[in-house]
């Protein structure tokens, strides 16, 4: 297992496609094709793993984004991320997401870029503890199976300030999934427009679903 960077020089609005063939003798993969593509956006895109301090600004996200154990990854006041595609923000590490008010400048947003149809996949939150913080923060337009916004697993993150609107999920809670975790307060916020069950045989708890708490 293995990573192989590949680097790509072209303008904004420009693509390009090519593809890579493998030479690997004695291996189930010798002679496999795969396909490359890529798109050029203005701007520095997120993806991939993520820490440190992320200045204020407004970044296309182009792939799934993950914060790993033992890693700290914090946004500051006018942060948005937009994303490209179904790609989903999953925290093992720590996350601190703190605005200061609810201004465009003083939020924190994560949302689906204006150029595409397709919704992200909100955030998985794993065995996280109030060092995890999302204050003045706007979570919306994110679709998946469950916890369409946000699923909280075994998670007590701090929660003040955020809305939680317009997501949606096929089974349960379209905007937030409570599955364990302790402690957990969730104040000041506004949770709406959210729709779950989109599948025709379950679904339900539209704004929020709690379990084995």
């Amino acid at each position: 297992k293995g990573i192989i960077p590949i680097d790509c020089d072209i303008d904004t609005d420009q693509s390009a496609e090519g593809a890579m063939h493998i030479e690997a003798n004695s291996d189930p993969i010798n002679g496999a094709t795969v396909s490359l593509a890529a798109s050029g956006i203005s701007g520095l895109a997120l993806n991939g793993t993520l820490s440190g301090n992320i200045p204020g600004a407004t970044y296309p996200v182009t792939g799934d984004i993950i914060i790993n154990e033992g890693d700290i990854a914090t946004f500051g006041p006018g942060t948005k991320l937009q994303f490209r595609g179904e790609y989903e923000f999953t925290v093992n590490g720590v996350l601190v997401a703190e605005g200061i008010n609810s201004s465009d400048d003083g939020m924190i947003v994560f949302e689906n870029h204006p150029d595409v149809d397709t919704k992200w996949r909100g955030f998985t939150l794993n065995n996280q503890t109030e060092a995890t913080s999302f204050k003045y923060v706007k979570i919306s337009g994110a679709h998946k199976t469950t916890g369409g916004g946000m699923a909280l697993n075994n998670s007590s993150p701090k929660i003040d300030n955020v809305i939680i609107s317009d997501n949606s999920s096929l089974i349960t809670a379209g905007g937030i999934h409570i599955a364990g975790g302790t402690d957990l307060v969730i104040s000041n916020s506004t949770i709406e427009n959210n729709i779950a069950g989109q599948s025709t045989t379950y679904g339900g708890g539209g704004g929020l679903w709690i379990e084995e708490t």
